[in-house]
């Protein structure tokens, strides 16, 4: 079995373990399997969520400021930041990565409300008024600012994860097979999908 599989197994253990508050047992766990710097940024979030609940807050913050690092727009870790920080008694720093846990939900409504499928030239929003394409760019543009050349398109990850912890299973799903399109042997995208859909498949049969 490769390395990247055992990680993603492990990582799965440890978050059945997590949910089944045996936070202790998931934190030995990864530490027994010298797989704390092999961790991807899932992985990284359900260990910093073990550490909080074993009280381990500077751990905590360590794990998720790595997280921060290659997902800056990552709305779990920028909320567990601000958690920590706040148990920590840094209010200053709870309420910066709170500000910006709320503005990328902000920013995530703003693009919801656009969502749709493009009819011709215009898409329809949630007023019943439509907007041309155009227009729904640089109104997209205008919300981004300075980060619009390097954000838009915003099918990303972050929003795919946003809609299915919003229970818009399907809408996750379709961002992740166009990202695959795009990313076709990314295996950390390919792992996710084939965890959502077996999900998915488990609850139909419930």
């Amino acid at each position: 079995m490769s390395k990247s599989k055992n990680i993603y197994f492990l990582e799965r253990e440890a978050e059945e373990l997590l949910e089944n508050k045996r936070a202790v047992e998931a934190i030995n766990l990864i530490k027994e399997k010298e797989a704390e710097n092999e961790l991807t940024a899932e992985g990284r979030i359900i260990y910093a969520h073990c550490l909080v609940a074993n009280g381990e807050l500077s751990k905590a913050e360590d794990e998720l400021l790595k997280v921060i690092a290659i997902q800056p727009d990552s709305p779990s870790a920028l909320k567990m930041l601000s958690l920590v920080y706040k148990k920590s008694g840094n209010c200053g720093k709870a309420e910066y990565y709170n500000r910006r846990f709320n503005d990328l939900l902000n920013f995530i409504g703003e693009a919801d409300s656009f969502w749709g499928d493009f009819s011709g030239e215009s898409v329809g929003n949630k007023s019943g008024d439509t907007i041309t394409a155009e227009e729904l760019i640089k109104g997209i543009k205008k919300l981004l600012g300075e980060e619009f050349d390097t954000v838009f398109p915003f099918e990303t990850k972050t929003l795919a994860e946003l809609f299915i912890k919003q229970n818009h299973l399907n809408k996750g799903l379709s961002i992740y097979r166009r990202l695959l399109e795009k990313e076709p042997y990314n295996k950390e995208m390919i792992k996710r999908v084939a965890d959502l859909l077996k999900s998915a498949t488990v609850k139909a049969e419930m």
